[in-house]
């Protein structure tokens, strides 16, 4: 049986970095804006609070309670965190 050889490559990372041909990547163009946007006629919904941002004051609003042992719920304390966010 003939002994087997091993196929090695002698050139260096920077040898190989140099001889690989760059990749030209095509410009994107840039995404359209809906008509509505470009006009601003969302712009109240744009700046409309997040849920988790109602969601943390909701929180607040319900430890105070507990603090307390104020009456209410869960969905008061939603509907005041959302109207307070949304002045």
């Amino acid at each position: 049986m003939a002994p087997s050889t091993i196929k090695t490559d002698t050139k260096s990372p920077r040898e190989k970095a140099s001889t690989r041909t760059s990749l030209s990547v095509p410009q994107a163009e840039p995404p359209e804006i809906p008509g509505a946007l470009a006009t601003g006629e969302l712009q109240s919904q744009v700046n409309t609070p997040g849920t988790s941002e109602i969601a943390l004051l909701a929180y607040s609003y319900w430890e105070e309670r507990m603090r307390n042992d104020q009456p209410g719920s869960a969905e008061d304390d939603w509907f005041r965190a959302e109207k307070h966010l949304a002045k």
